[in-house]
């Protein structure tokens, strides 16, 4: 079968790549003890996947967090030949109107990316390193 420039091959672009959290590192969680925060990551403004409340805790010992067990941390996302796509990490912290932001661009290759994720008025009162991979 051949494929005109308008059609797609089932295993390339109508895939997409897989966008998959593989970590977060808490830089300052937004109070003395540990505090709870809640994530949505969105591809061009949509949701992709969201993580629920979890505490965090910024102190160096134990500040590096992996996904939890059954939280979905992945997505096949939409991104044009050859293009790229802009990834944003938004964050609500349990107690307070504290949010944290951050963004990154994808582009259809596989490695890796950083976004990090803070405060816009103070990164003391959030600030967050998300860890991404981007597979093929």
């Amino acid at each position: 079968m051949q494929l005109t420039p308008r059609q797609e091959s089932p295993r390339g672009d109508a895939q997409g790549p897989r966008l998959k959290l593989d970590r977060i590192l808490a830089v300052a969680d937004g109070s003395p003890g540990p505090t709870g925060w809640a994530f949505d990551v969105r591809v061009e403004g949509n949701i992709v996947f969201s993580l629920r409340n979890r505490n965090y805790d910024d102190d160096a010992r134990s500040n590096m967090y992996l996904p939890l067990t059954g939280e979905r941390t992945n997505s096949v996302i939409s991104v044009p030949q050859g293009g790229s796509a802009r990834v944003a990490v938004h964050g609500r912290r349990s107690f307070g109107s504290d949010t944290a932001t951050g963004e990154g661009v994808v582009d259809d290759n596989a490695g890796t990316l950083e976004i990090t994720v803070k405060n816009a008025r103070t990164a003391d009162d959030g600030s967050f390193v998300f860890y991404f991979s981007v597979a093929r």
